[in-house]
């Protein structure tokens, strides 16, 4: 195995990241840990994976000081036990960072693959999905300008529908989320870019109700988190997702006029964390609700469009498919897909 790491911060081996992923093969001993040191000219999605472990060793980010780095107070670093891979997924800013990889429970040596990539292109692309033939499609976008256009399976039962997209197994691709609106059923397809790897089923919720309305952190754990609204009752929850295992619900205030429904997520504070937007179908009021985590900080009304035939889209999805970034809300169903 090559020595490519050094064992401190001054002698860190610099690495020059680049949208496609780099390997770096090495071995971390008792003796000393590895260091690697990189730095970003803009802000950047960053995806990286610890692999072909022979032993437990565990990854952690450092700040340009070399203290351990923090996003909204969760430690950015990965400590799965023996040797299952690593991984940390997150955007960081521009600036220099460190990426420190040491051993775990192990007493011995342990030979690993650092694999990483980054994105600074934070573009997002068009999902459509043909509610009337169960045609699904991507708009690939350069900016606001169609690039290209690309097919995904068709799904023919018009009882499932696409209700968001996000990471929800950490290897920095875009996955897209199912419901089935006729038996429960919840799934998620994972993606390797516009490619359709596999299908893995989550919890199912019976009563057709509650919708999933957006996916967005909420914890603050790099995860994919999934919103749901009962349009009965009015009341509004967070699934908190271990990747694709649904971890605990958190239940939000309830707002039980049925005109208001959630339309969309995204960070509107620039507090690296999720927000929800409302809209209201009869008024035509719109706000929204400024989230620290799963707490309502507070509500913010944004200037009202009274036209109810104006709606906020909610259900196609705004993405990255060939880079690994997810951006944007969720929009309305579309009658014709547009090839």
């Amino acid at each position: 195995m090559p020595d490519i790491a050094g064992n401190s911060l001054g002698t860190a081996t610099q690495i020059y990241l680049k949208s496609s992923v780099q390997n770096f093969p090495d071995t971390v001993t008792p003796a000393a840990n590895d260091y690697y040191r990189f730095n970003l000219s803009n802000r950047s999605s960053f995806n990286l994976s610890l692999t072909n472990l022979t032993a437990d060793a565990n990854v952690t980010l450092l700040d340009s000081t070399g203290n351990p780095l923090s996003i909204n107070g969760v430690p950015q670093t990965s400590s799965n036990p023996g040797r299952f891979a690593e991984s940390i997924n997150t955007t960081l800013d521009a600036g220099t960072y460190y990426i420190l990889v040491s051993l775990g429970n192990s007493t011995g040596n342990a030979d690993y693959s650092l694999n990483i990539a980054i994105n600074n292109n934070l573009t997002s692309d068009i999902l459509w999905r043909n509610y009337a033939t169960g045609q699904d499609g991507v708009w690939l976008m350069n900016g606001v300008s169609r690039s290209a256009y690309a097919s995904l399976p068709t799904v023919s039962s018009l009882n499932q529908k696409i209700q968001g997209a996000g990471d929800f197994n950490q290897d920095g691709q875009t996955d897209i989320v199912w419901r089935d609106y006729a038996n429960g059923d919840n799934l998620v397809w994972l993606m390797n870019g516009i490619s359709r790897t596999t299908t893995v089923y989550i919890k199912a919720v019976t009563d057709p109700n509650w919708q999933i309305v957006g996916v967005g952190d909420f914890n603050g754990d790099s995860k994919s988190d999934l919103v749901w609204q009962n349009q009965s009752s009015g009341q509004n929850l967070v699934w908190l997702m271990n990747g694709l295992n649904f971890s605990t619900s958190i239940y939000l205030p309830s707002v039980t006029d049925p005109n208001w429904e959630i339309n969309g997520v995204g960070d509107f504070n620039g507090d690296n964390k999720s927000d929800l937007v409302w809209r209201n179908q009869s008024t035509g009021q719109d706000l929204i609700w400024l989230m620290n985590g799963t707490t309502l900080s507070s509500k913010i009304f944004i200037k009202p469009v009274n036209d109810p035939n104006w709606s906020i889209q909610e259900q196609a999805i705004l993405m990255e498919m060939e880079k690994p970034i997810f951006s944007g809300e969720i929009s309305r169903p579309v009658t014709t897909l547009p090839g």
